[in-house]
Order: C-alpha cells, then sequence, then structure tokens
C-alpha cells in the first residue's frame, strides 16, 4: 500500500480503517472432525481451547503490526506465554 498511496497516505488509510475479523464453526468442523489425529489427541474441549488461542494470538499480532503502521506503539499488548495460554486478549 505504502509504495501505491506513499508511506503517509497508507499510515492514514490503515489508522482510519474498519477490520472485521472472523473466526467460525468451519474452523472446528472441517480440522477436528476431519482429521483423525487431532480428534483422537484432543477433546473437543481442548481443541476449542486450542483454536480460541490461536484467534487470540492472531488478533494480538493484527492489532500490533496495524498499531506500529500507524506509528503509535503499544506496549499493552506484551503478554507472557501464560497469558496467551488462559485466552487472554489483550
Amino acid at each position: 500500500m505504502a509504495k501505491v498511496a506513499g508511506s503517509k497516505k497508507a499510515a492514514l488509510i490503515i489508522k482510519d480503517a474498519l477490520y472485521i475479523l472472523s473466526a467460525g464453526s468451519s474452523d472446528f468442523v472441517q480440522n477436528y472432525y476431519v482429521n483423525p489425529i487431532i480428534s483422537k489427541a484432543l477433546t473437543p474441549d481442548q481443541y476449542s481451547a486450542y483454536l480460541v488461542g490461536a484467534f487470540s494470538i492472531f488478533v494480538k499480532v493484527f492489532y500490533f503490526v496495524t498499531v506500529t503502521v500507524s506509528g503509535k506503539m503499544s506496549h499493552n499488548l506484551i503478554k507472557t506465554e501464560k497469558d496467551y495460554s488462559k485466552g487472554a486478549l489483550f
């Protein structure tokens, strides 16, 4: 985007953008029930917790990258691995 619009304009676009992130039942069904390795290794609750944790990390990284690009570094995003395993969001 910076190559097309320039760095300052790209930062403004990202800063003012609305982001929609989604995770749904297909993430669970298409992986847990179709893949016998996963369904034998984890209970449905364990796999659900894993997916929530993975999505939580994705949201944090996405937020961190967009905040960094717009020039506003946030140190509140630094969490320990223990926080991630609990599914804590910020």
